[in-house]
């Protein structure tokens, strides 16, 4: 049996297992599309996840389940985490000077939902010495400056600035005859 969710006026058709990774992704996996394919069964899920994510129907079933589930205090609260967030104190570093980056604290202290990408690679090279193992580590966090924006936007300090600037040209105008207030902005002619 296939539940119906809707997207506009055209219903879109979801199996079961589909569900479960809508309702995994919007809960437990807490928005990571792998852990959310693993809970929901698929065999490969690092593979699945992504691949599930592109689907029409699966991301508007999520943006519907996720539109109900946050209200807006909760959704200016993680803008205000991704605003402020910081993976600095989830460092590592060893006597030799090497980095490591301590995830099972950053999932324990909720932080992991600040990463946007995580890639991890090993390269092996063989010298004469032996061989050696180097390990790096990719991590990119979500966008500081967006959330920030959203957040100034949400507050209307853009439009706060925007009326400032017209008050002040309001006030050139009535000091100056020869001010052009046309087009919104004040254009003060040459001399």
């Amino acid at each position: 049996m296939k539940a119906r969710s809707r997207l506009g006026d055209s219903p879109i058709d979801l199996t079961y297992r589909r569900r479960l990774i809508v309702e995994a992704f919007v809960g437990p996996a807490r928005g990571n599309s792998t852990e959310a394919a693993r809970r929901a069964g698929y065999r490969q899920p690092h593979m699945a996840g992504p691949r599930l994510m592109a689907n029409d129907g699966i991301r508007a079933a999520i943006s519907g389940r996720t539109a109900a589930a946050l209200d807006s205090d909760e959704i200016l609260a993680r803008l205000a985490e991704i605003a402020t967030g910081d993976m600095r104190h989830f460092l590592r570093f060893d006597d030799r000077g090497r980095v490591s980056l301590d995830l099972e604290r950053a999932k324990r202290e909720d932080r992991l939902r600040l990463v946007k990408r995580f890639k991890l690679t090993t390269r092996t090279t063989t010298t004469r010495e032996g061989e050696t193992v180097e390990t790096r580590v990719e991590l990119e966090l979500l966008d500081k400056l967006d959330a920030l924006d959203k957040l100034a936007r949400y507050h209307g300090l853009y439009r706060e600035r925007r009326e400032s600037s017209m008050g002040l040209a309001l006030l050139l105008a009535d000091d100056d005859p020869e001010v052009d207030l046309s087009a919104g902005e004040a254009r003060i002619p040459a001399a």
